[in-house]
């Protein structure tokens, strides 16, 4: 049942949010809590979409606290992995190559010369789902539940 567009539970949450008090011990642990699931719920997404090849989008997975006056806010995602967005929303558009050298199948190598080509990658999201998942679970833990 929805209240002016929210939840419940999004209602309560939202309440307890304006009298929040981010410099108490609980706030932090609830934050922690909640980057602790999105980063478990996200790695286990990698897996199951089998997006591991050298590993380091799934090392790039992490969650940062940050605070700023009376607001603490958790940031989540890929951290450091240029490709990352790329897994996420997909892309189609033009690429450039890079001029390269190329080996033929009998060994012989040549030049390849800078060209552009056009690309369409389909999205494969691996931390909107994590999201999308536990976002009843998230509300609670920030409602204290």
């Amino acid at each position: 049942m929805a209240l002016n567009g929210f939840s419940k539970l999004e209602k309560i949450v939202v309440d307890h949010l304006k009298k929040y008090n981010f410099d108490d011990p609980e706030a932090e642990k609830r934050l922690t809590r909640i980057g602790l699931l999105l980063k478990s719920q996200t790695e286990l997404n990698i897996r199951r979409r089998k997006l591991i090849l050298d590993g380091n989008l799934f090392n790039s997975i992490d969650y940062k606290i940050t605070r700023s006056g009376d607001t603490a806010k958790i940031e989540y995602g890929s951290f450091g992995v240029s490709y990352a967005a790329i897994h996420e929303f997909g892309f189609q558009g033009p690429v450039t190559i890079r001029q390269h050298e190329r080996l033929s199948r009998l060994g012989n190598s040549h030049t390849v010369k800078q060209h552009s080509r056009d690309v369409n990658i389909t999205a494969r999201p691996y931390i909107r789902p994590a999201l999308v998942a536990h976002r009843d679970k998230i509300l609670s833990i920030l409602a204290g539940f």
